[in-house]
């Protein structure tokens, strides 16, 4: 269902525990259900951003033909100025990639969730983790959609997006 790639920096160490691992799938219960992928991410990101990663990036292609993109940076002060500097830097930074596919004929969807950090590369508990909320939210999709529709799994299209995630159409 997915396969995740590794944007290294400087740092190859694992910053979370496995306490850490077993709060942040813990708080993928609280992922927002919904058939709309943009819903499901949306949440995703807002969960996860900043007590997991700095950056939630997600792209969503849906049935071949809409194009969009949820981002949830974090986003208060004192880290824009040590976001601008370890850009600068290109230093200790790094992310992961998650690539995933839904939806099956009714209503497909593809894309790919990066989770960013500035102080360190993600090690393999990040690696696990977000492969881990990526799997819950594509579940979560396909659980709502087979809810609403039972012979089809399809959805009903709606344009919400909560927790103040930006969501471009692209």
């Amino acid at each position: 269902m997915y396969r995740t790639e590794c944007v290294p920096g400087a740092d190859a160490h694992d910053a979370s525990t496995s306490r850490d691992l077993s709060r942040h799938l813990d708080t993928a219960q609280q992922l927002v259900e919904s058939a709309e992928p943009a819903v499901v991410f949306s949440s995703l990101a807002r969960l996860y951003v900043p007590d997991f990663c700095d950056s939630c990036v997600v792209d969503v292609v849906e049935c071949e033909t809409t194009r969009y993109r949820v981002s949830y940076p974090r986003d208060d002060a004192q880290h824009a100025g040590q976001a601008r500097a370890a850009d600068a830097n290109d230093a200790h930074g790094g992310c992961v990639d998650v690539t995933f596919r839904g939806g099956g004929d009714a209503l497909p969807y593809s894309g790919t969730a990066r989770f960013g950090w500035r102080a360190h590369s993600p090690g393999q508990t990040d690696h696990a983790v977000a492969e881990q909320l990526v799997d819950r939210a594509v579940a979560l999709i396909a659980h709502e959609r087979l809810e609403q529709n039972p012979s089809t799994g399809r959805g009903t299209s709606t344009s919400l997006n909560p927790g103040g995630a930006a969501v471009h159409d692209g």
